[in-house]
């Protein structure tokens, strides 16, 4: 058997903290055990109206991934406990046979504590993740494309990277049912920068900030559910709350269409107008 093929033979967990350090989860001696929680529920309400029934509600449960933590010393349990203290932890799970790596944020909600197991000698600790995304995917490395050929397609994928656009114009191809939540980074120097999603000659959503970003500054707006924000970043990487300084008459976030679609730029000043925008590829079970 190769190398490749024992690396893909079982299925593989990680948890990633907020500063991006990694914790192996299937490691021998601190090991992710059991594992459920990882496909969806749906809340579905429905009324009937005559012999057959109308759908009124389709709702995604929140999830909660739950299985068993296995220590092999008190000193691995306590070193798990200092990884999982700070917020904003995501969970990487590669299924058994795959090459790509899915993604879902979560909080660990619960983790119980025992003494060492005599037969297995580990510390078998139940613990349940609390879900706060569906499971979606992203690229280990981010590729910046520059856009100067008029009839460039790009598949949807996360994250993808589109920057110095052409006439400020971005087309993005989004292949699934849903519509795609979008991440817009606007670096400076700009000056009160706005967006226009449009397909098929229609217009989608808009977008505007009041906002003076200088160089080495930078706006996010952010449409992903559980991170939706509008703050300006300054060049020393704190970060303001812009909500305010919105259009409120506009949709200001903004979620990819099913199909092509082109998000368009402009921006109060004369200089090149330097553009990101990172599309997401969600799922509700992988």
């Amino acid at each position: 058997m190769s190398e490749m093929d024992k690396k893909y033979r079982y299925r593989q967990f990680r948890l990633i903290n907020s500063v991006g350090a990694e914790y192996d989860l299937c490691d021998l001696d601190h090991a992710f055990y059991s594992p459920d929680g990882l496909g969806f529920q749906k809340n579905i309400s429905s009324v009937q109206v005559g012999n057959a029934f109308a759908q009124v509600e389709n709702k995604l449960n929140q999830q909660v991934i739950k299985g068993e933590m296995r220590f092999k010393s008190y000193e691995l349990y306590s070193g798990f406990c200092e990884f999982i203290a700070s917020e904003g932890l995501t969970i990487a799970y590669q299924p058994k046979a795959f090459t790509k790596w899915y993604y879902r944020n979560v909080e660990v909600q619960r983790l119980d504590k025992t003494e060492i197991d005599r037969q297995t000698r580990r510390l078998i600790c139940a613990i349940d993740f609390l879900c706060f995304s569906q499971w979606y995917e992203k690229d280990n490395a981010k590729e910046t494309i520059d856009l100067t050929g008029e009839n460039t397609v790009f598949p949807l994928v996360f994250p993808f990277v589109f920057s110095d656009a052409a006439n400020n114009e971005l087309l993005i191809v989004n292949e699934r049912v849903t519509p795609a939540p979008c991440r817009i980074t606007i670096a400076g120097p700009c000056v009160n920068p706005s967006w226009v999603l449009r397909q098929d000659g229609k217009t989608i959503a808009t977008g505007a900030v009041t906002v003076n970003i200088a160089s080495g500054e930078k706006l996010i707006v952010d449409s992903n559910i559980e991170s939706m924000r509008i703050v300006k970043v300054t060049a020393s990487g704190s970060e303001i709350n812009f909500y305010q300084g919105s259009d409120f008459n506009t949709a200001r976030f903004i979620f990819a269409p099913t199909g092509e679609s082109r998000l368009i730029f402009s921006h109060s000043t004369s200089a090149a107008l330097d553009v990101t925008v990172e599309v997401r590829q969600v799922s509700d079970t992988v």
